[in-house]
C-alpha cells in the first residue's frame, strides 16, 4: 500500500472499526458511567474521572493496534519506522518543559490578576489525572506524530509535514467545550512543538512528555480547563471576564498569552535541534 490518499484513509477507518469493538465490553459492563452528571454550580458537564480512564485505556488500545496492522501488515514496515520506540529521558525533559511553559503562563495570568487560583487540596483525582492524561497524549501523539506525520514526511518536505499534521491537530478540538479561536490557535501551535521534537528526533517520547506536562499541569494541578473540558484539581483556577486574556471555560489554552510563549518553545526546539546537528 504505497499511495498516501489510500493510506490516511483505510489506517481511520481501522482505527474507527477497532475502537468501536474496544468500546463495547466498557459500555456493556459501566452503561451508567455514560450519563453525565451536573456539576456543583449546575454550569458544567462531567463525568466520572474512573470512567475516563477507563475510556482512554481502550482507545489507547485501539490506536496501538490499528497502527500495528496498518504499519506492520499493510505498509510492510517497523514500528521504529515511525518513531514508535521510546526514549524515557525525552519523555521526562518533555514532561518538565512542558511544566514549566504552563507554570510560566500561570504565573503571568495570576501576576496580571487575570486569574486568581484557590488551593483545593490533595484528592484521588489529582493520581487519576496523571495517569489519565499520560494515556491522552499517548494515544494523540501516536495518532498526528507517529503515523500521520511520518506518513506526511514520505511525500512532503517536513515543515508542510508538520504544518498539516497541526492543523489536523487542532482541528478535532473544534468541537470542544467552549472552544475558541486563540484555544484552537494555541492547539495548533502545541502541535507544531511537538511535531519539531518528533521530526528531529527517533522516537516519539519528548512529543508524549511535552503533551503529557501540558494537560496535567494545566488540569489536575492548576485547575483550569483542559481544552474545554472540566477538570477538579490541587488548585482551583478562576478566572475574570476578559477571556482573551485569562482563556475564560476553555481554560489556560484559550488565553492569547500561552501564542507567544509557544511560538518562542517553538524557536528554542528548532534552534536546540540545529546546533545538535551542527555539532
Amino acid at each position: 500500500m504505497k499511495k498516501l490518499w489510500i493510506r490516511i484513509p483505510v489506517f481511520l477507518f481501522l482505527l474507527f472499526a477497532i475502537s468501536f469493538v474496544c468500546f463495547l465490553p466498557v459500555v456493556a459492563f459501566f452503561p451508567e458511567n455514560f450519563h453525565p452528571r451536573k456539576a456543583a454550580d449546575n454550569s458544567e458537564l462531567i463525568t466520572d474521572t474512573k470512567i475516563e480512564l477507563i475510556t482512554n485505556l481502550a482507545f489507547f488500545v485501539a490506536m496501538i493496534s490499528s497502527v500495528s496492522i496498518m504499519v506492520r501488515g499493510l505498509e510492510e514496515k517497523s514500528l521504529a519506522s515511525v518513531k514508535l520506540n521510546f526514549d524515557y529521558r525525552g519523555l521526562v525533559i518533555g514532561f518538565l518543559g512542558s511544566s514549566i511553559l504552563i507554570t510560566l503562563l500561570a504565573f503571568l495570568l495570576w501576576l496580571y490578576g487575570f486569574t486568581t487560583f484557590t488551593y483545593v487540596g490533595f484528592s484521588h483525582a489529582l493520581s487519576i489525572g496523571f495517569l489519565l492524561h499520560f494515556l491522552v497524549s499517548l494515544s494523540e501523539e501516536i495518532l498526528f506524530r507517529a503515523y500521520l506525520l511520518n506518513t506526511l514526511e514520505e511525500k512532503l518536505k517536513t515543515p508542510w509535514a508538520i504544518l498539516w499534521s497541526s492543523l489536523a491537530f487542532g482541528a478535532v478540538h473544534l468541537a470542544n467545550d467552549h472552544v475558541t479561536w486563540v484555544g484552537i490557535l494555541n492547539i495548533f501551535l502545541s502541535g507544531v512543538l511537538m511535531g519539531i521534537v518528533t521530526a528531529k528526533s527517533m522516537s516519539i517520547s519528548s512529543a508524549i512528555g511535552l503533551h503529557w506536562g501540558w494537560n496535567f499541569m494545566q488540569g489536575p494541578v492548576m485547575g483550569f480547563n483542559v481544552s474545554g473540558h472540566l477538570s477538579p484539581g490541587l488548585f482551583s483556577a478562576n478566572s475574570t471576564d476578559n477571556h482573551l486574556l485569562s482563556g475564560g471555560d476553555f481554560g489556560a489554552e484559550g488565553s492569547i498569552l500561552l501564542a507567544p510563549i509557544t511560538i518562542f518553545a517553538c524557536w528554542l526546539a528548532s534552534s536546540q535541534t540545529r546546533k545538535k546537528h551542527a555539532n
